[in-house]
């Protein structure tokens, strides 16, 4: 606290006034354009009429102020012509002006007093956009259809500074399933998801997107990592998709693509043949689909259409299928009554289908789901030009998500100990998500002398309820553990049960953007009041255990209500007399989205008892007959052993709230030719007041007293921990491994039950910098190319940071996301100091265009693990040392593409694309088994994938 306390008041004196806020929201799917109209003599002229002209809206006129300043907002992407005419002047006209998501064209028109015919150039605006404080990538529609990719919008996040996700995915050998990702200091849960200006991050999945996508459905794809517009929730990652519109142009186009297991290389060496490793490998990825828009009637409405399927089929290493289909489609209908008059209605419907989900390292088909389940989206906004100065937008959406998870097995769920690996079946999920959001937002223009100021305000309203059921399937909901006895293990019996709730969050952001000359400056204030609802659920009666009756949960206020007023801050300069050089600062506030995983801490959960049973058949789960309940209890979870009727969940800080986010950002942007920029931008973060839930402890009565803390241990004994990495019979390596106990007195609460409330003392730091270069299509070629340098620590103030002696991470550790221990991925641990990206194209005689893109990372940290029996149960804990003292290889991947288009005239055009990813075919180790106590430790789990061929055929009309 006292650090970012220090942080924001030094930056307050030193900026002295407001930051501006960059025009880059999370909700953005417009751009703007700016400009001034002056005299030869470049005094301003008001009055002037400026009038805009694009085949995707019917013109507008606006007239200039006291300033000679003019503005159109909400421009959709796309390519516009402004004419400038004064009664006495010679008139000028600009052409072909892009407009992108987010960003802001100023231009400058110069009107000579002499009558005669409209002057006529084509537009050179700058690449550097002299109002963007924040750090934000934009992907338009034409790099997303001619660079290699692997037309998956997760893989786009590669290509953004200062992100980092857990695959490389190669020519989508990983599409179909959410890669997961953080950014500049944040562990991804506070991603911001939002289509078409609607937000639809997941309450129960936070930071995740609710539904796949059609990938030519985009006409832009911004990501942003940082700034400080007001109207951004969150220091996450902001993903912000922005799909195409009709114009009164009829325009289409008909694709698909095709790779097969025929057209993919194999990278797996001799010594991993020897292991009978056969890698992560494709049998098919096939996608087609279209797109078609055009005029309702022309001027005033326009349609547009889109549907695409995507079959992915793949096979892991233990030849396990994992099919998934993607189907999506989406409909916009665009009607503009009057030339400051829009309405839009938009829906997206996405369908996945998936087989074989969960086929991670499994051997066994039936330990695997099916999926399935739609997710659609509605959206109708309208928004009013009020004469020049005045901009008002509604909208209001709803998202029907939800999904299932269909286990394909019958009977018990067996978990094998020795190898982390399901077997048999698995559990039921279904859970029904549906979203509902309403906005408006505005921005006022007025003039104080030689000073702009654009006021700018909006209001959110959306309520994400969630309501889940999970069970074990077979007759007894059992999880059998199996590995450590050739006899004996261990039986877990649950209830089936049902979780209901619900998150409200009420937004409200204000702000003024002050432009005064070359200088723009910008306060902004941000208010969200969050709050969660648990209603009434139960928990099913188990058919094998009779202790296990029914229960009821009545419903329960979580206690607590996130209200957070934040401020954002900023301030840019441009240099010189065509301001190609832009200096901006940086300050925001960020207060953290709450999910409905904290507010169910004190819902129902999984509740079950354990007991061993002796494995008479050698079916390794428990049959009836082979539970040995004379034994006596094993394990209690989330119940009372002494009263099973007595559900026990989690309490929750009454006090409890959000996490914040303060950051600083420094940058420099330079245009050093048209078209052509480089930046620089540094980037300082400090997150603190996370939440944790520690294990209660309890009187003789039962009465919480405490939390677990870390001075409750003592140690149990010490023991060695030989690494044989080589499975050579020599040890490279032999680690000591603290095992330790509760001291005498120390008693848990029945159920372990947990404490939801924020860690004290402490706090992260993100330190980053990153360099960008941006050539715009022009003279045949274009090019981007990112670099970060990410420097992510954690720190403890004190020992009240640690609940017990196992904590995974050390102080001055870096901090790392992973589930460490589940999942595709459960592997990786997110984080590297370094990354590069770089993509280009390059146009050829004859219709020829090569593209490429070079990534670079990091390796992966690989912190090594041990299954140890605790008091609190058995966990995969963190042998005592630093998390990354170990990493993977360097991550390094090439990928090319040679395209081919012929015109046809009126009938259209046909492109041929060859796309080769992973060109050099590079076998580096994504993940090992970090499990020190199993035979396969260091052993290779996966592979980046190998060199694939794609083939693609595109008609455009």
């Amino acid at each position: 606290m006292r650090q970012r306390w220090f942080v924001a008041t030094a930056l307050l004196l030193a900026a002295g006034l407001a930051l501006s806020g960059s025009p880059t929201s999370a909700q953005t799917q417009t751009g703007n354009i700016y400009g001034t109209v002056k005299d030869s003599g470049q005094g301003p002229l008001p009055g002037a009429a400026v009038e805009l002209q694009s085949p995707q809206r019917a013109p507008q006129t606006v007239y200039t102020d006291v300033n000679g300043r003019f503005r159109f907002v909400d421009l959709p992407p796309g390519n516009y012509n402004i004419t400038a005419t004064m009664e006495g002047f010679q008139g000028n006209r600009m052409e072909g002006i892009d407009v992108r998501v987010g960003v802001s064209a100023d231009l400058s028109f110069t009107l000579v007093a002499t009558v005669g015919e409209v002057v006529t150039v084509t537009s050179e605006q700058p690449v550097v956009d002299v109002k963007q404080t924040g750090t934000a990538t934009n992907v338009p529609y034409e790099e997303l259809q001619k660079l290699p990719n692997s037309r998956d919008p997760w893989g786009v996040l590669n290509q953004v500074p200062g992100v980092m996700t857990d695959r490389i995915n190669v020519g989508g050998s990983e599409s179909g399933q959410q890669s997961n990702f953080t950014g500049k200091g944040d562990d991804g849960n506070n991603a911001m998801w939002n289509v078409d200006g609607v937000t639809i991050t997941d309450a129960a999945a936070i930071g995740s997107s609710p539904t796949y996508y059609n990938f030519d459905a985009f006409e832009e794809i911004q990501v942003t990592t940082g700034g400080s517009d007001p109207s951004v929730q969150t220091g996450g990652v902001a993903i912000n998709f922005v799909t195409r519109r009709g114009t009164d142009d009829f325009t289409g186009s008909v694709h698909t693509y095709y790779t097969n297991d025929a057209l993919q290389g194999s990278n797996v060496s001799d010594d991993l043949k020897k292991k009978n490793f056969k890698g992560n490998r494709i049998q098919s990825i096939a996608e087609y689909g279209f797109e078609i828009g055009g005029p309702i009637s022309k001027g005033m409405a326009w349609f547009w259409a889109s549907a695409a399927r995507n079959d992915i089929r793949q096979l892991n290493i233990s030849d396990v299928s994992d099919r998934t289909e993607l189907n999506n489609y989406a409909l916009k209908l665009n009607f503009q009554p009057a030339s400051n008059t829009n309405m839009t209605f938009f829906t997206h419907y996405g369908d996945k289908v998936k087989s074989g989900r969960q086929a991670v390292f499994t051997t066994d088909q039936n330990a695997t789901w099916d999926q399935s389940g739609p997710t659609a989206v509605y959206k109708l906004e309208g928004s009013q030009l009020f004469g020049s100065s005045f901009y008002l937008s509604g909208k209001v959406a709803y998202v029907d998500g939800g999904f299932r998870l269909e286990p394909n097995g019958k009977g018990a769920t067996v978990y094998d100990l020795n190898t982390g690996e399901y077997l048999n079946n698995l559990w039921l999920y279904d859970t029904d998500r549906p979203q509902y959001q309403g906005n408006v937002d505005g921005s006022f223009f007025t003039a104080t002398g030689p000073v702009d100021h654009e006021f700018k305000f909006g209001f959110q309203y959306r309520r994400t309820p969630v309501e889940s059921y999970t069970t074990w399937v077979g007759d007894d909901g059992q999880l059998s553990l199996w590995g450590f006895d050739p006899v004996v293990g261990i039986a877990y019996f649950y209830r089936p049960y049902t979780v209901k709730g619900a998150i409200d969050t009420l937004s409200i952001y204000a702000g003024d953007t002050v432009t005064w000359g070359d200088l723009t400056a910008n306060v902004g204030l941000r208010f969200d009041r969050q709050e969660g609802e648990n209603d009434a659920s139960k928990a099913e009666a188990s058919a094998y255990v009779p202790e296990l009756t029914e229960v009821t949960f009545n419903g329960k206020d979580p206690g607590f209500t996130w209200s957070n007023v934040v401020p954002r801050l900023g301030l840019s300069y441009a240099l010189g007399a065509e301001g190609r050089t832009v200096i901006k600062a940086n300050y925001a506030w960020y207060a953290d989205q709450l999910g409905v995983a904290s507010v169910f801490n004190n819902n129902l959960t999984y509740q079950g008892l354990a007991y061993y049973f002796e494995d008479a058949n050698g079916n390794h789960f428990a049959d009836k007959g082979e539970v040995r309940f004379d034994w006596g209890l094993y394990d209690a979870v989330q119940i009372d052993p002494d009263d099973t009727s007595k559900a026990i969940w989690g309490a929750t800080d009454s006090d409890l709230s959000a996490p914040e986010t303060q950051e600083v950002l420094i940058g420099l942007d330079q245009e050093l030719l048209n078209d052509f920029a480089i930046g620089v931008n540094m980037s300082y973060r400090q997150r603190d007041n996370d939440t944790w839930a520690p294990y209660m402890k309890v009187d003789a009565a039962g009465n919480m007293i405490g939390t677990l803390g870390v001075n409750d241990w003592e140690v149990s004994r010490v023991i060695d921990v030989p690494l044989d990495y080589n499975h050579d019979g020599v040890n490279e390596e032999v680690r000591k491994f603290t095992l330790w106990k509760l001291k005498s007195g120390v008693t848990l609460n029945p159920g372990k039950g947990r404490y939801l409330t924020n860690r004290p003392d402490y706090y992260e730091e993100y330190k980053g910098i990153e360099l960008s270069v941006v050539k715009r299509l022009a003279n045949k070629w274009m090019a981007r190319a990112g670099f970060s340098w990410n420097d992510w620590k954690q720190h403890f103030d004190s020992d009240k940071a640690m609940f017990w002696p196992y904590d995974l991470y050390r102080d001055d550790d870096i901090v790392a996301p992973s589930s460490l221990g589940s999942g595709a991925k459960g592997s990786i641990a997110l984080n590297a100091r370094w990354q590069v990206n770089i993509a280009g194209l390059y146009q050829l005689p004859v219709g020829f265009e090569v593209g490429a893109n070079v990534f670079a990372r990091e390796g992966y940290p690989a912190p090594l693990l041990r299954r140890t029996s605790t008091p609190v149960g058995t966990q995969n804990l963190q042998i005592e040392r630093m998390l990354d003292a170990e990493r993977m290889d360097n991550v390094y991947n090439f990928d090319l593409r040679l395209s081919n288009t012929q015109d046809l005239g009126k009938a259209g055009s046909i492109t041929v694309d060859a796309d080769i990813f992973n060109v050099l075919n590079n076998d580096v180790v994504i993940q090992r088994n970090l499990r020190t106590e199993q035979s396969s430790f260091w052993n290779e789990r996966e592979i980046m994938a190998p060199r694939i061929f794609r083939l693609g055929l595109r008609y455009r009309f």
